[in-house]
């Protein structure tokens, strides 16, 4: 991420009150064909992409100016749990490959905590921390929901889950920077409504359904070791 980038998102954020492993390009049924429209609550899931990988950047760069905005970022969402039974395939443990596990950056209260520990006594950052509070009232209704995985070399996870017909739908992966992945979003009949394949393991696949109903989510793991990855959707 450039420090361009970075500070931008720090002053935004201070100053507002988952087939086979190629996945089949086929034909697009649950899916309006109008180009889809951001929303509020669109938004949100990509401002919470946006807030794990400033989270993930201010670990690299012992940042907590970084840390301290992403906990509140995270807060000010309402971010709340995709159901546990949301994912329908279990986490694959064939992979022998390791790497050094990287903190994970989707715990606002987890972020806060090495914030203060990266402050070292600075006040002002201090002060900072102590501000940023849970915002109960706003994860109740249009709340951004979150789920935090690890999906191993060569593995899909899949999710099922639903969405309102006619109104926007996003889905975004923010992975952990050590492998490529990719994002695919299937209806029922399973038929591809939406993906980003690209080379890296930041993806955001949008679409609008046509009709209320289950899709299905794959997070496929293109890379040769273990990534960790966060996905959010509306």
């Amino acid at each position: 991420m450039k420090k361009q980038a970075i500070f931008a998102l720090l002053f935004t954020a201070f100053t507002s009150p988952l087939f086979a492993q190629n996945e089949p390009d086929t034909k697009r049924e649950n899916d309006s064909k109008e180009s889809t429209p951001s929303t509020p609550k669109t938004q949100k899931v990509e401002d919470y992409a946006s807030a794990v990988n400033l989270a993930r950047y201010g670990y690299a760069n012992n940042c907590a100016l970084c840390l301290v905005t992403a906990a509140d970022m995270m807060y000010k969402l309402g971010i709340k749990p995709i159901s546990a039974d949301a994912k329908a395939s279990p986490a694959s443990t064939t992979s022998t490959a390791t790497k050094t596990e990287k903190p994970n950056p989707t715990d606002p209260a987890k972020l806060l905590v090495d914030a203060r520990k990266m402050a070292k006594g600075d006040a002002h950052l201090l002060a900072l921390a102590s501000k940023v509070q849970p915002t109960l009232s706003r994860g109740a209704v249009g709340g951004v929901q979150t789920a935090s995985s690890r999906v191993y070399s060569g593995s899909v996870d899949v999710y099922r889950i639903a969405f309102y017909g006619m109104e926007p739908a996003a889905v975004a992966v923010q992975g952990d920077g050590d492998t490529d992945l990719d994002l695919y979003i299937y209806d029922s009949n399973g038929y591809l409504v939406a993906k980003d394949d690209d080379n890296s393991d930041t993806c955001i696949a949008r679409w609008t359904p046509r009709y209320t109903g289950t899709f299905i989510v794959r997070v496929k793991n293109r890379g040769s070791v273990y990534n960790r990855y966060a996905m959010a959707t509306n």
